[in-house]
């Protein structure tokens, strides 16, 4: 990885360790693991289920992801792996939020289908201007 992230001096430390140039980012990631999902899910095709997904992204975050773990992603796995918090209430209220569903416009057709799975990939963060964004 290169460049700065957050500005001259502390950027240049924040790389993540074992990243490699190449290396995709946190969103990278996210976007890759919303693929899988979807692939793993086309035999019989469905609106997005956060239910489903989300011991996927249990899995991943804690076995085999290797960049950044922001904050509200931190939040988001102790409220439903600790807490039990329902999946209608996850998140936390944080409006850096990038787009982790490209994969969703190659597996709906219409496009209520795609802001709905856009909206449910976005589990991590629930504050308005974060999602009105995406």
């Amino acid at each position: 990885m290169g460049g700065m992230t957050h500005g001259v001096g502390w950027g240049a430390r924040n790389y993540h360790p074992g990243t490699v140039a190449g290396d995709l980012t946190d969103y990278g990631e996210y976007n890759v693991l919303v693929l899988e999902h979807l692939a793993d899910e086309s035999d019989n095709p469905h609106p997005f289920d956060l239910d489903k997904f989300l011991p996927t992204w249990s899995e991943r975050l804690t076995n085999n992801w290797k960049q950044w773990v922001c904050t509200q992603t931190k939040t988001t796995y102790m409220q439903w792996k600790k807490q039990g918090v329902p999946t209608t209430h996850l998140g936390g209220n944080s409006n850096a939020m990038a787009l982790r569903y490209a994969s969703v416009f190659a597996y709906y057709n219409t496009e209520a289908e795609c802001v709905d799975a856009a909206r449910k990939t976005m589990f991590t963060h629930r504050e308005r201007t974060a999602l009105l964004g995406n």
